[in-house]
């Protein structure tokens, strides 16, 4: 969910003067940080002095790079710094549990989907598309089964991640492809990056039992861009800045039926560019949430550079393409599906009535009839 934001005209105080308010001295370095809450979409407050109190006439957003300038210790008992936004749109004081330092301040990748029109992206790309050719052929992938029947666990998971979106229109009902997906890359990939592109299609293509992702320079309905991340919006408008990897999805009557994929060129490294590779293209699929469940999944909210599938993101993938879920499920009709894929629970845990444990569409956790 959104929320309007009021804008107002900042005005331009001095990091001397910011600093008086705060009532300590400049020190003489800056530490680069990021912002962070739990939400990808949250709004965070930009403050004239390190107060609540204080008036907030710019909101930063999660994964903005800041400069750190100066911290204090406010009365509320929180730390809180004077940041200084890395594209310099706003300065001002942000509450320390806003702030994180470190290997953990790198930008999460952010997947989304939009229904409408499609925007043309520019005529002249960044560099040549990659032809099809280029990219090694889709080797055959061994993997092993998910396991079935679903765990509540796995149940749960799934609605989590595959019930909406990020941003646009999140409504919570299944949106998925119904034909192959056909790639084309563009940019200047590496080619470590034509290479993990190449084992993320093979292992979902395997997952699926079937050819869900080829190479199409011809006729393509997923475009992915290895472009520079300040250049983003010029092929997707609706991109949210400051994501090194971004996902942007159409569909028609909950079908999805076009994609269009951003991964960085610059900033991070060649295992954060084959994570986010791995992400991107399969929240593609329609799996366009993420969740703070599972750090070793590739849906995992703060940033990770896993670059393998976990066994719960196997089987979200196998059970998005059931035939029986259908695009435009809500939670109900999904659970009332895969519902019939739980196992009998023990005599144990029903009392010994031995009945099948639904689960419950408020709970999202399996209980045994009264």
């Amino acid at each position: 969910m959104q929320f309007p934001v009021t804008k107002a005209v900042l005005r331009l105080v001095s990091v001397a003067a910011i600093a008086a308010i705060a009532g300590s001295a400049l020190p003489g370095w800056a530490r680069p940080a990021a912002l962070t809450a739990r939400y990808a979409n949250s709004e965070i407050n930009v403050r004239s002095a390190p107060t609540t109190q204080a008036a907030a006439s710019r909101v930063g957003r999660v994964g903005d790079r800041v400069e750190v300038l100066d911290q204090t210790r406010g009365r509320d008992g929180y730390t809180w710094y004077l940041v200084k936004s890395s594209q310099k749109r706003y300065q001002g004081w942000i509450r320390g549990d806003f702030v994180t330092f470190g290997p953990q301040m790198t930008n999460r990748a952010i997947a989304s989907e939009a229904r409408g029109p499609a925007v043309t992206p520019p005529a002249t790309p960044v560099a040549a598309p990659v032809a099809a050719s280029s990219a090694q052929a889709i080797a055959a992938v061994t993997l092993p089964p998910a396991a079935q029947p679903y765990s509540s666990d796995a149940l749960r998971y799934f609605t989590e991640i595959a019930l909406g979106s990020e941003y646009g229109d999140a409504s919570g009902i299944v949106r998925k492809w119904r034909e192959p997906m056909r790639i084309k890359v563009h940019g200047s990939p590496t080619q470590e990056d034509l290479r993990t592109l190449s084992s993320v299609m093979g292992e979902i293509n395997t997952l699926l039992g079937t050819t869900q992702m080829s190479l199409d320079d011809a006729n393509p309905n997923v475009n992915i861009y290895f472009v520079p991340e300040s250049e983003f919006s010029r092929y997707e408008p609706n991109y949210r800045p400051l994501n090194y990897g971004y996902a942007w999805t159409w569909w028609n009557n909950d079908t999805i039926d076009r994609a269009r994929i951003l991964i960085s060129t610059v900033d991070i490294n060649q295992q954060e560019r084959s994570h986010l590779i791995r992400e991107e293209l399969t929240q593609s699929l329609g799996l366009l949430r993420d969740s703070f469940r599972y750090s070793d999944s590739i849906f995992y909210q703060n940033w990770t550079d896993t670059t393998q599938f976990s066994a719960l993101d196997r089987q979200l993938i196998q059970m998005l393409y059931r035939p029986d879920v259908l695009p435009g499920m809500s939670k109900t009709d999904v659970l009332s599906v895969l519902n019939r894929a739980l196992p009998a629970p023990s005599a144990t845990a029903c009392g010994g009535s031995g009945a099948p444990a639904p689960l419950n569409a408020s709970l999202g956790a399996a209980v045994c009839p009264r």
